[in-house]
């Protein structure tokens, strides 16, 4: 009987060393699973049926639209469908949304953990096969809403279109951009009361000091009301208009539907409206490929060089378009540009994580004029509280504790004077009757520094106490007068310092770049002699050089002026590149 028990139990010992996956256990039922995502915590009930993954829902999550969740390639869709279909939790993230896929995956892994399984489902995926060689009439490389507007463009103009996207996911810095557009004279300004034109728009732009192309800026002003038109058309859900700011008069501000507020996130309906339009019409859409070098034929540019994964692809074109955004991602050109204007170096961005400047490298490498401009969308911020979007009634400081601007006046433009001052972050010092939400909030904070001096509040801020006295003696001389002297903010919003004084930290982050390709009002790319590169094309915050100039001191005009510009040139980009296809 022993020698009997010794061999049943070699032979289990044997079956279980040899076997290359653990045998499955038969358990049925529903099980759950939570894990950290992008935003907070995402839950995830699992089925298993007979030791069979049957089925994977995320049942609750707080994810970005566009990016996490709402397309069938988005994580929150596309990865538990993947985990049925090869019964592994194994499955490759989607590039560019990374920390909702391990949410998905870890919440996945809980799951089976507690069903006592999560052994069973570790296996391999095989990879998926792609081509090596495509030939259309237009490529797009990048599918932001320029790209995604040129593809639609191209394909509604009859052309055979082909989108490479280096990220597993469309969208870019738009869909995790604030999702405001732009424009004058729509009919949206219209249904809500609003009067405005294309030449009011004209303008305000041509007022900055900014250098720029006529015709393209007289063509962005003009064409910004139909390019409104043009993303309704293609599924954008849209909301209220608002001001650029208090202080500048004109509502023109086009918001997503729900987005009022500038929060990051807020342009998914923008890129999962023109995504889903994109593939409707039939331009298909090449994931996780990113080119890097362009074909040329002489003097003409006939194709894109592209790799996905291990794979080479070559892909022969009558005309590329490229939309691969600015360079906020480069970090050696960034660092540069940063080192060079005087400012610690920031690498805290809000861009898409595919802006690398790609596509100025390749259209660099065939002798476009292009332009890595020292200037940036910097923006300062509480990371604590929020405070540092919208006007404020206290002093906005620069690092050493001086003030250098009008606090009430465009983000942008005090911004600006932080940056010229070389102020790697800013201060912002007020007391307890600022009527700023976000301010009232941050005072709730222990991070945030209260005194009842200002000779304390300089010894925590670290700044020299004498400046500090003199900035805020002075500030309240003007409050108490009713007239700003220095800068000119508006007597209501001179609000006396006194009292237990607060000073929240600013932090300095990028949203995007200027500069990058130099193309004319068709979107074709410009040589260094000003002569036309034939049959490429460029559009977007790649190639924002012509309309904002590249000067150091560009001032950046209203929110939603990327977005529109990406759509109108990458109209024109489709437009003309389907045209040359002919």
């Amino acid at each position: 009987m022993k020698k009997l028990l010794v061999l049943l139990m070699t032979a289990v010992i044997l079956c279980s060393c040899s076997s290359k996956e653990p045998t499955k256990t038969g358990v049925s039922g529903e099980f759950t699973g939570t894990a950290p995502g992008r935003n907070g915590d995402i839950t995830v009930a699992v089925t298993l049926e007979n030791g069979e993954l049957k089925n994977v829902a995320v049942t609750e999550h707080t994810e970005t639209y566009g990016c996490g969740y709402g397309m069938d390639t988005c994580p929150i869709e596309a990865l538990p469908a993947e985990m049925v279909a090869n019964q592994t939790v194994n499955v490759d993230s989607v590039a560019g949304a990374t920390l909702t896929s391990a949410g998905v995956k870890n919440a996945v892994k809980a799951a089976l953990d507690e069903a006592g399984v999560i052994d069973v489902f570790r296996g391999a995926v095989s990879p998926k096969e792609v081509k090596s060689e495509y030939d259309v009439d237009v490529v797009v490389v990048g599918g932001g809403a320029a790209g995604l507007s040129a593809a639609i463009e191209a394909k509604d103009n009859g052309a055979n279109v082909l989108l490479i996207e280096k990220e597993g996911i469309t969208g870019g810095s738009t869909t995790v951009s604030g999702g405001k557009v732009l424009g004058a004279g729509t009919k949206i300004q219209a249904e809500q009361n609003i009067t405005d034109s294309a030449d009011e728009l004209y303008k305000y732009m041509t007022s900055l000091g900014n250098e720029y192309d006529e015709e393209v800026m007289r063509k962005f002003c003009d064409e910004s009301a139909s390019a409104i038109d043009f993303l309704v058309d293609n599924g954008w859900e849209y909301g209220e208009v608002e001001r650029t700011h208090a202080s500048i008069e004109t509502w023109r501000v086009h918001n997503s539907k729900g987005g009022y507020w500038m929060i990051s996130g807020n342009g998914g309906p923008i890129t999962v409206g023109l995504t889903k339009s994109a593939v409707n019409k039939g331009v298909e859409i090449l994931y996780n490929t990113a080119g890097y070098e362009l074909i040329t034929d002489g003097d003409k540019v006939v194709g894109v060089k592209a790799k996905n994964g291990e794979t080479e692809i070559t892909i022969n074109a009558k005309a590329v378009i490229l939309a691969t955004g600015g360079f906020t991602h480069d970090s050696e050109r960034m660092s540069k540009a940063q080192t060079d204007a005087g400012l610690d170096v920031c690498v805290i961005t809000t861009a898409g994580v595919g802006a690398t400047g790609d596509g100025i490298k390749m259209a660099r490498a065939v002798g476009a004029e292009t332009s890595y401009a020292p200037g940036a969308s910097y923006t300062y911020v509480s990371f604590t509280c929020g405070a540092g979007i919208y006007e404020e009634a206290g002093l906005i400081l620069s690092a050493d504790g001086r003030r250098v601007c009008n606090e009430y006046a465009y983000q942008y433009d005090w911004t600006s004077h932080l940056v010229d001052n070389k102020s790697s972050y800013a201060w912002y010092v007020t007391d307890k009757d600022d009527p700023n939400q976000l301010v009232q909030y941050g005072m709730t904070l222990d991070s945030t520094i209260k005194a009842d001096t200002v000779e304390e509040l300089a010894a925590a801020m670290g700044v020299d106490e004498a400046t500090l006295k003199e900035t805020i003696e002075t500030y309240n001389g003007y409050c108490r007068k009713g007239v700003d002297e220095e800068f000119g903010k508006p007597a209501q919003f001179l609000n006396e310092l006194t009292d237990t004084l607060y000073a929240i930290r600013w932090d300095r982050s990028m949203s995007f770049t200027f500069g990058g390709i130099k193309t004319n009002a068709e979107s074709e790319v410009l040589k260094t002699d000003g002569t036309v590169i034939p049959g490429l094309y460029a559009a977007g915050e790649t190639a924002f050089y012509s309309l904002l100039g590249t000067d150091p001191t560009i001032s950046y005009p209203s929110c939603g002026t990327a977005i529109v510009d990406g759509v109108i040139f990458g109209r024109t980009a489709g437009a003309n590149a389907a045209a040359l296809a002919k």
